[in-house]
């Protein structure tokens, strides 16, 4: 049986979402650790369960730092990264690890099955707090060519696939950074289908968009390679182009 690690930072926003996402997992057998990191300098968590281990660093290590030290604590082949602001149905670890194979990379939530519950405002438009998930029989992976919005709220991979992300970028880009590594080590990334996520958002990590133009520069300077100063070409997880003359002509791929 495939073994999965569950990670799952988070600042401890809605504690009552949190061990309900914490139940779900640890019911499904494949998940044999959950690892949780607690990103609340000012407040403790526990959870009574043999699989659950809390880190708490006593300050906000912010996601992909703790993406980095999770996946770094965990003691199983796959991994899961988990938002701490998601509604899943039971065994859906499972039902992902299933159609695994050699070939495959970054699994991730395709945007259609998500259902969001709140309002570009950061309004409630729809309370979840007595909804059931049924785990659904028809789970497909389907190919991806570029990363498709709430990908990273639910992603599965196996663990030597993961490459860690640079200590500069703290909140954004991680997910582009590890689904970039597991192209160029020639795997196929998917999203899966037909199972429905509720996201509740707001939760994780805020947004800050002075943080995500500096993180934007930073991103680039590791993913785009040097280049000669006449010509040459590359080809990044999200745009085919080249150099001439020192100026940058990228083309978007194609968004599945």
């Amino acid at each position: 049986m495939k073994k999965l690690t569950a990670i799952i930072p988070t600042l401890l926003k809605d504690e009552n979402l949190l061990n309900e996402l914490i139940c779900s997992l640890s019911s499904d057998n494949t998940v044999q650790e959950i690892i949780i990191i607690n990103n609340n300098a000012d407040k403790q968590f526990n959870y009574e369960n043999p699989k659950v281990k809390i880190i708490s660093k006593g300050q906000n290590l912010f996601v992909n730092p703790s993406w980095n030290l999770g996946v770094k604590e965990a003691k199983c082949e796959y991994i899961a990264l988990v938002n701490d602001d998601i509604k899943i149905p039971d065994n859906l670890c499972s039902a992902v690890l299933n159609l695994f194979d050699d070939n495959t990379g970054i699994v991730g939530a395709d945007t259609k099955n998500v259902i969001n519950t709140r309002n570009e405002n950061n309004e409630v438009i729809i309370d979840v707090s007595d909804k059931n998930i049924e785990l659904s029989d028809n789970i497909t992976l389907n190919p991806i060519t570029f990363r498709p919005a709430d990908f990273g709220i639910f992603m599965v991979f196996k663990k030597e696939n993961y490459k860690p992300i640079p200590e500069e970028l703290k909140i954004y880009f991680g997910d582009d950074w590890i689904i970039h590594w597991a192209q160029k080590m020639k795997k196929t990334n998917y999203v899966f289908s037909n199972q429905t996520i509720y996201h509740l958002g707001s939760l994780s990590s805020s947004h800050f968009s002075d943080w995500a133009k500096k993180e934007s520069k930073i991103y680039k300077k590791y993913i785009y390679p040097p280049y000669k100063k006449i010509f040459s070409t590359y080809e990044t997880w999200t745009h085919k182009g080249l150099f001439i003359l020192g100026m940058n002509i990228g083309i978007r791929k194609k968004i599945n």
